[in-house]
């Protein structure tokens, strides 16, 4: 259950990047990349590659949930066995502190207002639930150990019966000709 839940909470978390912070990577690469500023020739094509590098190194960075998530559905509950509980509790108190966010903000209207303000804009658990998230998740795949294959691991568990074998050759009957 708990492996479905982080997977579940990868999957909020890459639509709640693209949400949040697509907008404002637009913004710092527009600011730091302006195009248009080079004359013609090589300056005008290393603008632009510079560019297309900015923006594919933002987006490879901002689709890693989805890169685990994929990782994770390809190699099954094995990948999950090796993720520290601490790395998955971090994100899940993200995830609520994003829940709690969204309950508040549905709720809105209904809150008290104070200092002239409704309560849902003094209490910003979006950006703290994403950022605690998003480490939790980098945490718990950097941190990730190596667990033994299906077997290794049955064989820890359950005692292994080994048979000693002894010097000298097998004897071997020939098998039985059936004749009709």
């Amino acid at each position: 259950m708990m492996r479905g839940c982080y997977l579940t909470a990868l999957c909020v978390l890459q639509v709640m990047l693209a949400w949040q912070l697509v907008p404002i990577v637009a913004l710092v690469l527009m600011r730091h990349v302006p195009l248009g500023h080079a004359a013609d020739g090589w300056p005008a094509v290393m603008e632009v590659a510079s560019a297309a590098l900015c923006v594919i190194g933002s987006g490879l960075s901002l689709s890693y949930p989805c890169i685990v998530l994929m990782r994770h559905l390809q190699r099954g509950a094995e990948r999950f066995a090796g993720v520290p509980r601490w790395a998955v509790a971090l994100m899940f108190c993200g995830g609520a502190l994003l829940g709690m966010h969204f309950a508040v903000r549905l709720a809105g209207p209904w809150l008290p207002v104070v200092d002239g303000r409704p309560l849902a804009t003094m209490v910003p658990l979006a950006a703290p639930g994403v950022a605690l998230m998003s480490a939790g998740v980098l945490l718990a795949e950097l941190l990730r150990r190596s667990r033994p294959t299906r077997t290794r691991v049955l064989s820890s568990i359950m005692p292994t019966v080994r048979m000693r074998r002894l010097p000298g050759r097998l004897r071997v009957e020939p098998a039985m000709r059936h004749v009709a």
